[in-house]
């Protein structure tokens, strides 16, 4: 017994040693350690969209990098939380695209942060295709130690509000915070956001905003991050690779100026073409019976792209 008890002791001990020293969040709904992230991505989405956007997400730019992606939702799926590894966040936030309903879960997402420790985080909507190796790109461009608040604003001029003037950074076009950044907002991220968001009804993104002007953090722009406001489609073809962030426009169907490489059916945001163009070795075999050359994308990169004409299917 006294055995039995010493083993115990030892175990327990060196438990909380490695959890101390790997500083490992451990997500109760599935108990899998997940290790501090270099990034961590949040997706704001609701129940509509998870056999839409999701799935479109969840088969193109999820797979880049899956650990550092969590999903944040107002209805519960358990087909979506399995499908993601308990990777998926249910609120009890409105459905709506309310001031109140959009606060509501982005203030779940930030919840998130100090759970994980990131050295950045970024916030996207389900409409966003992310980049991953060239939104790590441009992170690397600036110091996680120094306090950034980083994305593409949507005015021409600071916005007044509550007396203030200040530059905020659209959510539609991405949105990313240092660790520097993080470590400044997260004892106060609580009662600020609760008293502006709440109270005053702002949008997320604003609100976001003029908690990090108040904590003397200036947004950063960072020009190609695109939102469902730019001209997505008339993206250049080789400015497309180092784009970390864009944004498909619902209204007109507006994305990448890139010819379906599959039924549009399959492919209603072309979401899996632009990610086969990008990254052709984790491309569906679907699209070699297509005749498409996989092989565009390098053409491109080599800046052949003004004699390649790309080939087209017809549906």
């Amino acid at each position: 017994m006294k055995r039995i008890k010493k083993l115990c002791y030892v175990y327990c001990v060196f438990l909380v040693f490695f959890i101390i020293l790997g500083n490992i969040y451990i997500d109760k709904r599935n108990n899998k350690p997940l290790k501090p992230l270099k990034i961590l991505i949040t997706v704001k989405t609701t129940f509509k969209n998870h056999l839409t956007r999701i799935r479109q997400i969840y088969d193109t730019w999820y797979k880049l990098a899956p650990e550092s992606i969590f999903f944040i939702s107002d209805a519960f799926d358990p087909v979506l939380n399995s499908t993601l590894q308990g990777r998926f966040v249910n609120t009890s936030c409105g459905s709506s695209h309310d001031p109140i309903s959009l606060g509501c879960k982005l203030d779940e997402e930030l919840k998130l942060i100090p759970k994980i420790n990131p050295t950045w985080y970024c916030h996207v909507d389900d409409d966003n295709y992310v980049n991953i190796p060239a939104l790590i790109n441009t992170l690397n461009n600036f110091n996680p130690e120094f306090p950034y608040y980083i994305g593409r604003t949507a005015t021409k001029q600071p916005t007044p509000q509550n007396g203030r003037y200040f530059w905020f950074a659209i959510g539609g076009a991405g949105i990313c915070l240092s660790k520097a950044a993080i470590k400044i907002m997260t004892p106060n991220i609580k009662d600020l956001y609760n008293l502006y968001a709440t109270r005053d009804g702002m949008p997320d993104d604003l609100a976001l905003g003029f908690i990090m002007d108040i904590l003397g953090i200036k947004m950063t722009e960072v020009t190609n991050f695109l939102s469902q406001y730019d001209n997505v489609d008339a993206l250049p073809l080789h400015a497309i690779i180092d784009t970390p962030i864009l944004s498909f426009r619902e209204s007109d169907k507006a994305f990448v100026n890139l010819p379906y490489f599959f039924h549009p059916d399959d492919d209603p945001y072309k979401f899996q073409t632009l990610h086969c163009f990008l990254f052709p070795k984790q491309c569906n075999p679907k699209l070699r019976r297509l005749g498409i050359n996989v092989f565009t994308h390098h053409q491109i990169k080599n800046h052949s792209y003004g004699t390649y004409v790309l080939p087209t299917h017809k549906w």
